[in-house]
């Protein structure tokens, strides 16, 4: 028998909890966001890199999610890298969790 497990994944950034549907959908918020990365990687010109970050972090959060992570701080590249890195890898295990249980297999 196949039950149908949540595809949410909470993610605990900071003091807040922030809930992520993990779908085809946000595959491809993903890949359009890495692409955009690429593209301003390979330009000369690195003006503002944070605040790309901050609107990444936006997107694949909520808008005015990097506003309520950062709230009493001043965000900083490597900071807002770190939070982009953390959603990818949590996001990344989630889905291999996944596919794990589609396939039979239990990984943990």
């Amino acid at each position: 028998m196949y039950n149908f497990t949540s595809n949410i994944l909470s993610l605990d950034i900071g003091e807040y909890t922030f809930d992520i549907e993990v779908s085809d959908e946000f595959d491809k918020t993903l890949r359009r966001l890495s692409l955009e990365c690429e593209e301003r990687a390979s330009d000369s010109g690195h003006e503002n890199v944070c605040g790309f970050l901050l609107y990444i972090i936006d997107e694949l959060l909520g808008k005015g999610a990097s506003k309520y992570i950062f709230a009493g701080r001043a965000p900083d590249t490597a900071c807002a890298a770190g939070v982009i890195s953390h959603i990818c890898d949590e996001y990344g295990a989630f889905r291999r969790k996944q596919l794990a249980s589609v396939c039979g297999r239990n990984d943990e």
